[in-house]
C-alpha cells in the first residue's frame, strides 16, 4: 500500500497565515515516508494561472529527486472564482471549465 498527503497541511489554507514553499513541503514528506502528494491546486504553491512552466519543471525535479509523485491534483476555487459548472451565469460555467482543464494541464 502507498500513502499520500495532500499539502495543504503546510498551506495558509483555509486561514490566511504564511504558507510553506512547495520544496519545503516535499522534501519533509519525503522524509516523513509518504509516497505520494496530493497537490492542491491552489495559490500560492501550484494555482495554474500563477505557475510558470519553469516552476512545473522545478517541481518535477524536486519530486523526482526525492522519490515522491504526485498521486492527485485537488482542484481548489482558491485564488480564483468559483468552480461552479453549474451556475446559471455562463461566463461563471466558462471558466469553471477552464480552471478544471488547467488543472488537468497541471497534472
Amino acid at each position: 500500500m502507498k500513502l499520500g498527503c495532500n499539502t495543504w497541511m503546510y498551506s495558509s489554507f483555509p486561514t490566511w497565515i504564511p504558507a510553506y514553499p512547495i520544496e519545503y513541503v516535499i522534501k519533509k514528506l519525503a522524509k516523513i515516508g509518504y509516497d505520494g502528494i496530493e497537490l492542491g491546486a491552489a495559490s500560492p504553491v501550484a494555482y495554474p494561472p500563477y505557475i510558470t512552466k519553469e516552476d512545473r519543471k522545478r517541481i518535477s525535479n524536486l519530486l523526482r529527486e526525492n522519490n515522491i509523485e504526485i498521486s492527485s491534483v485537488l482542484v481548489c476555487p482558491g485564488g480564483g472564482c468559483g468552480n461552479n459548472v453549474a451556475s446559471p451565469i455562463e461566463a461563471e460555467r466558462k471558466q469553471a471549465v477552464q480552471s478544471y482543464k488547467d488543472c488537468i494541464d497541471l497534472a
